[in-house]
């Protein structure tokens, strides 16, 4: 397992989404992002992903 900032961040702020398939880019990488501070949401870690997101906080991928 990596110790990354970024695997750190994803690690402690997103949980498994229970269907991870993402409907508009195809890939697995739907998460479930639970920041402190704000409800939960869905969202994907695929940077090519046309729903892509940077996240508050997000330390660049490593």
């Amino acid at each position: 397992m990596s110790d990354s900032p970024f695997f750190e961040f994803i690690q402690k702020y997103t949980k498994p989404h229970p269907n991870p398939e993402c409907p508009s880019c195809k890939t697995f990488a739907l998460r479930t992002y639970c920041p402190p501070d704000a409800p939960e949401r869905v969202v994907c870690l695929n940077r090519d992903c046309p729903d892509y997101e940077r996240l508050d906080g997000m330390p660049a991928s490593g």
